[in-house]
């Protein structure tokens, strides 16, 4: 396998695409074959710039799946603020979909949850992806929690 080469830009949005600007852009060479043997281990690295500050955390995971997250209310309240994470048995490292924090959660037309992220990896060889939610209705103080397993499997076209 061929080393990868990972190009980053943080940027800030102006009020029209003439006025963005770039406030950092650096990459970096990752060596799967290298890492092997740091399998599900998580491994951080910071690129620091004039401007910023970059911190990435990346792990290798050698048979990855893409898990695509979606939530849909199908009955009760809507009227809630909540906080959706995901993370993997096998490397637990917690990603936040969503925080609405004193806001509601939005939705799309069909009840749908508007993530922030939905995309996530989870390991396909055993893995494991658990999505946790603590919500609590609007004016409420008492956080409700629940959380759910998936365990991934891997297609076989015939």
């Amino acid at each position: 396998m061929d080393p990868i080469e990972f190009e980053i830009e943080l940027g800030v949005k102006g009020t029209s695409p003439s006025e963005d600007k770039i406030l950092s852009a650096k990459a970096f060479g990752y060596n799967g074959t290298a890492q092997r043997h740091r399998c599900g281990s998580l491994r951080s690295m910071m690129l620091s710039g004039a401007r910023s500050k970059l911190k990435f955390k990346y792990a290798h995971i050698p048979v990855a799946l893409e898990a695509t997250i979606k939530v849909r209310i199908t009955g009760g309240s809507t009227d809630f603020c909540g906080k959706f994470i995901a993370h993997t048995t096998s490397i637990n490292e917690h990603v936040i979909l969503l925080d609405s924090g004193e806001e509601m959660v939005a939705f799309s037309h069909d009840g749908a949850i508007d993530f922030c992220r939905s995309v996530v990896a989870v390991e396909g060889n055993g893995g494991a992806l658990i999505v946790d939610v603590h919500a609590r209705q609007s004016g409420d103080e008492n956080i409700s929690c629940a959380s759910k397993k998936f365990i991934p499997f891997i297609a076989i076209e015939l």
